[in-house]
């Protein structure tokens, strides 16, 4: 039996081999390149990174190994498509997933690419409103705890501040 074509049905073990698992995988492929992406945004300056020069300049040049970053991201989204969209039956038998219906590809192709939108788009736009929100609301915890006498710091040292 071609495993490319079909899953081997045999209620006697656990069977890996399976339609949910390969759209696991093939949505995990997506999701791993976009945590890289999302996640590269970093001191000094918490600009996204294809705004960073340095990130966009050739691979080859020696003086910039950072342009490594963009180059792998996009080169491994290329072959995350490819494997999604029309993999080679070797590359499928490796990867160990099987054949499913074009309609379904495009549609996860949709969903990873909604996704990517989506995570981009809470980075830019809602990421420092929240953690505004939280710092507000902590520095007001801290002020009410002032207010009642608690004290922060380590516990033996509240636990004496209390006692006086």
């Amino acid at each position: 039996m071609n495993r490319y074509t079909s899953p081997d049905v045999n209620n006697e073990k656990l069977e890996t081999f399976n339609y949910e698992n390969t759209s696991l995988f093939l949505i995990s492929c997506f999701q791993y390149i976009l945590v890289a992406g999302v996640f590269s945004v970093g001191p000094p300056y918490r600009k996204p990174m294809y705004t960073n020069r340095k990130l966009l300049h050739s691979p080859t040049d020696k003086a910039d190994k950072a342009a490594w970053l963009i180059s792998s991201l996009i080169g491994l989204g290329g072959f995350s498509a490819y494997v999604l969209l029309s993999p080679a039956h070797s590359i499928a038998l490796i990867l160990d997933i099987i054949n499913i219906p074009f309609g379904y590809r495009v549609e996860l192709l949709v969903i990873a690419v909604i996704n990517i939108i989506a995570c981009f788009s809470f980075e830019r736009y809602a990421e420092r409103p929240i953690a505004r929100t939280i710092a507000h609301v902590k520095r007001l915890i801290r002020r009410r705890r002032r207010k009642d006498g608690v004290r922060d710091g380590p516990s033996y040292k509240v636990i004496e501040g209390n006692m006086r």
